[in-house]
């Protein structure tokens, strides 16, 4: 009589069926929650943006293509070492030391770490529109600023210059403001201060002045006359 062979399927220990219905082991429940996202470093340090102003410093880093100066005020928020930042042209710079506020047509910025900026500028963090300055102390005699000497320039060693000034008296200003600007000329629309100052020379494009005291060096002689006084002198 002839046996008929037999598969045998040897089944390792623990080894089942699959289940048509279960799902892969690696794969998520159905109801699963997203992973929740890091929260967002808080604009609060941040001050609001100040228009038409630039806070200079020293640059950390350039970042070309923002598309608003919201946008460059919240990259430096997400960045611990930025105090402040200034937005001109599509470009963002944001700064690792920031100054006082100054005016600059076409710039927006701000500050962070603190929100007011240095403390001897004396600002406050501020809503959306901060007060430019504070209110000054009176001038004591002689630390005003001379009226403006036309196409004359004053020499000396430069401070820092200030691109985009409008006019000589806007430079004048701008020299009042700083405590350490002794004078400036201003010229094919440049603003330069001055740390010191010379005896004013005939230069027939330049408007210049004197501040601190605004009769200048006393090594020229011009003494607190009358003929560039501050108005109300």
């Amino acid at each position: 009589m002839e046996r008929a062979d037999q598969l045998v399927l040897v089944v390792p220990r623990g080894w089942a069926d699959p289940d048509p219905d279960a799902e892969p082991a690696d794969a998520e429940p159905a109801d699963a929650d997203p992973p929740t996202p890091s929260p967002p470093t808080p604009l609060g340090e941040c001050s609001a943006v100040w228009e038409a102003r630039s806070n200079r410093g020293t640059s950390l880093r350039e970042v070309s293509g923002v598309s608003s100066a919201y946008y460059c005020q919240q990259l430096c928020s997400r960045e611990q070492r930025c105090r402040g930042w200034t937005y001109a042209s599509g470009q963002c710079w944001l700064k690792s030391s920031v100054e006082c506020m100054l005016y600059e047509q076409g710039a927006q910025s701000g500050y962070c770490r603190p929100c007011e900026g240095p403390s001897y500028c004396g600002f406050s963090c501020g809503g959306p529109s901060p007060s430019p300055y504070p209110t000054p102390s009176p001038p004591a005699p002689g630390e005003g600023c001379s009226d403006i000497w036309e196409t004359n320039a004053n020499h000396g060693a430069n401070l820092r210059q200030v691109p985009g000034v409008g006019s000589a008296r806007h430079c004048q200003q701008q020299c009042a403001r700083e405590q350490r600007c002794r004078g400036w000329t201003y010229a094919s629309g440049q603003c330069w201060l001055k740390s010191s100052v010379g005896c004013m020379s005939y230069d027939a494009g330049a408007q210049s002045g004197y501040c601190r005291p605004w009769y200048g060096p006393s090594s020229c002689g011009y003494g607190p006359t009358r003929s560039h006084a501050p108005a109300g002198r």
